[in-house]
């Protein structure tokens, strides 16, 4: 996982957002009770945003990181932007 991780985060600093979510993807689907996970879930949303397709196709990530992960310090930095 922390290998998949830090290939994510790299590919977010080079700005290949779809590499990055796609590897942020497959750390939330094969290790969903990872300690990183919900951190994953945050980036695949920020990754979806970063490549040009707007709030709202991060919503459904960070809706899932919320569900999954309620009291995460991950899932508090995106409760702001959902909708009550």
């Amino acid at each position: 996982m922390e290998l998949a991780f830090g290939r994510g985060q790299g590919a977010m600093l080079g700005k290949k957002f779809d590499a990055a979510c796609a590897l942020f993807e497959a750390i939330a689907r094969e290790w969903p009770d990872g300690e990183r996970t919900p951190e994953a879930y945050y980036w695949w949303g920020v990754g979806e945003y970063r490549r040009g397709k707007g709030l709202e196709s991060a919503l459904p990530r960070w809706r899932e990181l919320v569900t999954r992960r309620p009291g995460s310090q991950w899932s508090r930095k995106v409760e702001i932007y959902l909708p009550a």
